[in-house]
């Protein structure tokens, strides 16, 4: 296939990002959604779900395979790239179970960040000999875990989360909201975050498992096996069910769209 050089935003882009921006354009266009001007290089995340299908068949070329070059078509498609290790509930509680740590009040499960219990995160003398710079509470509100911006002055910053650890409650509708505010903590130099909630093992444990997933890109299986060598952890069965949910569908997405 031979390529040509296309001008995007003032800039001559390379072979292969305009094959990409040529399946984007012909995705959209396939979708009813084209416009002229500046299109996106990477799919918003805003288009209508039945436009999916379409950026699916661009990717598996059943529609436009000749849209794109051969190179970028086998990428895409490539096993290496579309692998993903999903998991049951049932197997995630039987990894669980081999984790053999004693409980501690706080633990370093990923470079800067930590899983503690509510003794540690209302103990201000403790945090600032850890260098805490930032505390998500899990439990915030519930009962012996009253945290506010308040207590902790202008030191620490605090986000709360009011979740029940109980087979019913949403824990998912948090998931992005708290690795986000993990995410642009752990961004900022010499930062470090405390994750609690009571104990220390499910709601907070949970939030955790969740921004590796969604900002590392992790698997859950792979997620978890990286905590419990650092701290025993031990989410609820709700909980579990939510995080192998947010497994699935980022698995897809993987697959789908294996390069972006």
């Amino acid at each position: 296939m031979t390529y040509q050089h296309v001008t995007f935003g003032g800039s001559t882009l390379s072979p292969f990002f305009a094959s990409l921006l040529s399946c984007r354009r012909r995705w959209q266009t396939l979708a009813g959604e084209y416009a002229s001007g500046p299109l996106s290089m990477w799919p918003s995340g805003r288009e209508p779900r039945a436009s999916v299908t379409m950026w699916s068949s661009c990717v598996t070329g059943t529609r436009i395979k000749g849209t794109c070059s051969t190179e970028l078509y086998s990428l895409m498609t490539s096993t290496k790239n579309t692998q993903c290790s999903r998991c049951s509930v049932k197997e995630l509680e039987n990894i669980l179970d081999t984790c053999v740590l004693d409980l501690t009040p706080a633990d370093e499960v990923w470079p800067n960040l930590l899983i503690g219990n509510v003794a540690t995160a209302q103990n201000r003398g403790i945090l600032q000999e850890m260098g805490i710079t930032h505390v998500l509470n899990a439990a915030h509100s519930k009962q012996g875990s009253i945290g506010q911006q308040q207590y902790y002055g202008s030191s620490i910053k605090y986000w709360g989360v009011p979740a029940e650890d109980t087979p019913h409650f949403d824990l998912s509708v948090y998931f992005r909201p708290a690795a986000q505010f993990i995410h642009k903590a752990l961004r900022k130099k010499d930062s470090k975050v405390l994750v609690h909630c009571i104990m220390g093992i499910s709601r907070s444990a949970t939030l955790v498992l969740a921004y590796l997933m969604l900002y590392h890109h992790l698997t859950l299986l792979k997620a978890t096996e990286v905590v419990i060598m650092k701290r025993a952890i031990y989410p609820n069965r709700n909980f579990l069910t939510q995080l192998v949910d947010l497994d699935t569908r980022l698995g897809r997405k993987r697959r789908l769209c294996p390069i972006l």
